[in-house]
C-alpha cells in the first residue's frame, strides 16, 4: 500500500491535498522459539494501519484508497518457519461497511526436492472497477533432478472467466552462467490482438547479464 509512503500518490500525476498522518500497529512472535532439537523458529508477524487527512480527494479513485479523509484499514501478515515455508498475505477492510474489499495470500513450501507456491488475488469490482477487478490464483511448483536440471510446472487461472489465462509444463537446464528452459505452453487469454495458443518455446539466459523471472521472453 502507499498510505505509509512520504507521497501516496507518487506516480499518479495528481496532488494529495491537506494534512495527513498514517497510523499503524506492528506485532511480532516467535510461536515455536528456537531450541536445540528446533534450530528454525516459527514466527508470525501482523500489521494494521489506515491514514487520516483533513480533506477529501474525489480525483482519486476508490481503488487507489487515497478519495476519502479516512481511509480503508489495511494490514499484512506472515507466518514463516524459515526456508521450509511461509504463509503471507495483504488485505484491505473498507472503513464504512467492514467489508474485506482486496485479498492477496501467498503460501510457499519448499520439502525434500520440490519447491511449491502459491498466490491467490482477489479485488472487489466496487472497489477496484471493471478493469482492475480480479479473482486469480497462479501457482508453480520446481522439482530438482539433480545439480543441473529441474522439472518445472506453472498454472495462472482466472475464477472470474473460468480459464486458465497460462499454463506451462517443461525442463530447466542451469549452470553457473547459463539458464536454458524448453517447455510447453498454453495461453488462455483473449482480447482485440491475442487469441488462445498452444506453443513449445525455448528460453535462454545468462546470469550475468541479469536475474531470470518466471515470466516467457522472447
Amino acid at each position: 500500500t502507499s498510505l505509509f509512503r512520504p507521497v501516496g500518490a507518487a506516480g499518479m500525476d495528481l496532488w494529495e491535498p491537506g494534512s495527513r498522518v498514517s497510523l499503524g500497529v506492528r506485532a511480532g512472535i516467535d510461536v515455536l522459539p528456537t531450541t536445540t532439537s528446533n534450530p528454525l523458529p516459527l514466527r508470525a508477524n501482523a500489521f494494521l494501519g489506515r491514514r487520516i487527512r483533513t480533506d477529501d480527494a474525489s480525483a482519486f479513485s476508490r481503488a487507489s484508497n487515497l478519495d476519502r479523509k479516512e481511509s480503508d484499514w489495511v494490514g499484512d501478515f506472515e507466518v514463516r518457519h524459515g526456508d521450509y515455508g511461509s504463509i503471507s498475505g495483504r488485505l484491505r477492510i473498507d472503513a464504512d461497511t467492514g467489508k474485506l474489499v482486496h485479498t492477496e495470500a501467498i503460501a510457499r513450501l519448499k520439502l525434500w526436492r520440490t519447491e511449491t507456491s502459491l498466490r491467490y488475488h482477489e479485488f472487489d469490482s466496487k472497489t477496484a472497477g471493471p478493469s482492475r477487478a480480479n479473482k486469480e490464483l497462479q501457482g508453480n511448483v520446481i522439482l530438482t533432478l539433480n545439480k543441473n536440471f529441474k522439472l518445472f510446472g506453472a498454472l495462472y487461472r482466472d475464477f472470474n472467466t473460468d480459464t486458465n489465462l497460462r499454463s506451462a509444463y517443461g525442463l530447466i537446464y542451469g549452470d553457473e552462467c547459463t539458464d536454458f528452459r524448453i517447455f510447453y505452453e498454453e495461453i488462455g487469454t483473449r482480447n482485440r490482438f491475442i487469441e488462445p495458443s498452444q506453443s513449445i518455446r525455448f528460453q535462454i539466459a545468462f546470469r550475468t547479464l541479469g536475474e531470470l523471472s518466471d515470466a516467457p521472453f522472447d
